[in-house]
């Protein structure tokens, strides 16, 4: 009676044993490798469901039969380690399974004393015994890679969002200022700034070249100068620019309206009822003289645009930076710097 004989009752039971491991862990790693692929899926928002599952159940087909023939499969000597620690026969078994080929006297009687032991035994009595924490591992895995490939397919249903939706991450857009015309004028500032939505841009402001006139914004605003809150989509902002040409109107120099019907000259009668005296003079007519409007058409009290009297310009400054300095607020740089030049110049 050869050792195989004696081993072949228990063989189909370690064999089922061998079976199930060898399941077990392919569904532990085939459904690693299901989840790692449906989380990139639904990460990514790519359409593959079908992948994933694929990968999942291929990764199963591939380890089970792997794990049966490399580790699980039973043979005579496997077989002889179990039954020695569950009958308790203190390793007779795996003794003549290893002096199987031994004909010595004392080996033959002890292939007799073992295989008296193990007459007694029925291949019944070897239960199937699988880990508890090779379960656990195949039962997880399953789990999460079941419930990754439900997320990834209401994903591409458009049930769900992506995952990237959940990942915090800073949106910039650029805010641009340029202008109509390069030889009208610049941008004096940080022309292209990039920022989050909600801030507010850094000032800029839109300076005329000479012979040029700033007309406005083309989005309607007509302060030269300018700050914005961005928001969330590219924005571009032009600074209009007109030539200014030289003459302008009907008459020739040193008349008015072209017609004459002009005013006096100065120290001549005028229509105004004066003598062109200074400091007499009517200040809507735009001469120097005492009205707090004085020489507002002149030319050379003209600023920004060509249409802007400097000191209305001025005083909604000065009125708005003092606004903020009763309410305890700190002037923006730009008010700043233009009150300084201002205090500057009147020192």
């Amino acid at each position: 009676m050869d050792n195989n004989s004696v081993f072949k009752r228990f063989y189909n039971r370690m064999a089922a044993e061998g079976v199930l491991k060898s399941l077990l862990w392919g569904i532990a790693v085939g459904f690693a490798v299901n989840f790692i692929t449906a989380f990139v899926t639904w990460f990514t928002k790519f359409d593959g469901l079908w992948l994933s599952i694929g990968l999942g159940l291929g990764a199963v087909a591939a380890v089970t039969p792997i794990m049966y023939f490399a580790v699980f499969r039973p043979d005579s000597k496997m077989i002889a380690a179990r039954l020695d620690k569950v009958f308790g026969l203190e390793e007779r078994l795996i003794t003549m399974a290893e002096f199987e080929k031994d004909e010595s006297y004392i080996a033959m009687r002890q292939r007799e004393d073992a295989k008296a032991k193990i007459g007694g035994i029925n291949g019944r009595q070897l239960k199937i015994s699988l880990s508890v924490a090779l379960i656990v591992t195949a039962a997880v895995s399953f789990a999460f890679g079941t419930t990754m490939t439900t997320v990834s397919a209401l994903t591409s249903a458009g049930v769900i969002e992506g995952g990237d939706s959940f990942v915090s991450r800073t949106d910039f857009y650029s805010v641009l200022y340029d202008v109509n015309e390069p030889d009208g004028g610049y941008i004096e500032g940080n022309f292209d700034q990039l920022l989050e939505a909600g801030e507010l841009t850094e000032p800029v402001v839109a300076v005329a070249e000479d012979g040029w006139a700033f007309v406005g914004w083309d989005d309607g605003y007509d302060k030269p100068d300018r700050c914005d809150e961005v928001t969330k989509e590219e924005m571009t902002y032009i600074a209009m620019f007109v030539q200014i040409e030289e003459g302008d109107g009907d008459g020739e120099p040193g008349d008015s309206e072209g017609g004459d019907d002009a005013p006096d000259k100065p120290g001549e009668p005028g229509d105004n009822g004066n003598e062109g005296k200074p400091g007499e003079g009517d200040p809507s007519d735009g001469k120097p003289g005492d009205g707090s409007m004085a020489g507002k058409d002149d030319p050379a009290n003209q600023v920004v645009d060509g249409d802007k009297y400097y000191r209305e310009l001025l005083e909604s400054y000065i009125k708005e930076a003092e606004e903020m300095l009763a309410q305890g607020k700190e002037l923006p740089p730009h008010l700043r710097e233009i009150m300084d030049k201002y205090y500057d110049i009147i020192k």
